[in-house]
């Protein structure tokens, strides 16, 4: 006697041998969960591989600011360089970036900006360069320059507030120092 069909038995062929409906459904949905579970795979091992360099780049940037290599530079109202520091300026001249934190700058308005400058010893810092403009309020630094001038070609660094982030010359002084 020949052995009954066990897929027949439980439903999933149809006369003339097809697969049913839901066992047609059920392959499909075995093939999307395959398919899932290696994308998620690929996921997995594409974090364990990129996580370490973003993380080893984030801990040396909040490092900076205790390295003793680095150049702080402390940044004054200019027009009363006695009174308390407005922002202070971090120079790294190994990895050629500057690092500034602000929390001592005014407040600006909601269509302004603050534009960090680059005063270079070359031109007695007559023609301020723009490096970055920032929002400000940051929990510990404000605003990140790469490839950035080296502490040695720098007069000293201004802060402005700007209406336009791409200014060509400064504004509104707020913040001023160098070494």
């Amino acid at each position: 006697m020949a052995e009954p069909d066990p897929s027949a038995a439980a439903g999933a062929v149809e006369d003339g041998g097809r697969p049913t409906a839901a066992a047609r459904w059920s392959r499909g949905a075995a093939f999307v969960v395959a398919g899932l579970f290696l994308l998620l795979a690929g996921l997995q091992i594409y974090s364990v591989f990129a996580g370490p360099n973003v993380d080893a780049e984030r801990t040396a940037i909040l490092a900076t600011p205790f390295d003793p290599a680095v150049a702080r530079w402390v940044l004054s109202d200019p027009a009363d360089p006695a009174a308390p520091p407005r922002a202070v300026a971090y120079l790294d001249a190994r990895r050629n970036r500057i690092l500034v934190g602000g929390r001592g700058l005014p407040e600006v308005g909601k269509d302004e900006r603050y534009v960090l400058w680059a005063l270079d010893r070359a031109d007695g810092g007559l023609r301020p360069r723009n490096l970055a403009s920032f929002a400000g309020g940051g929990p510990i630094l404000d605003v990140f320059v790469r490839d950035a001038p080296a502490p040695s070609d720098l007069k000293g660094l201004a802060v402005s507030v700007e209406k336009d982030a791409n200014a060509t010359a400064p504004g509104r002084l707020v913040a001023q120092g160098g070494p």
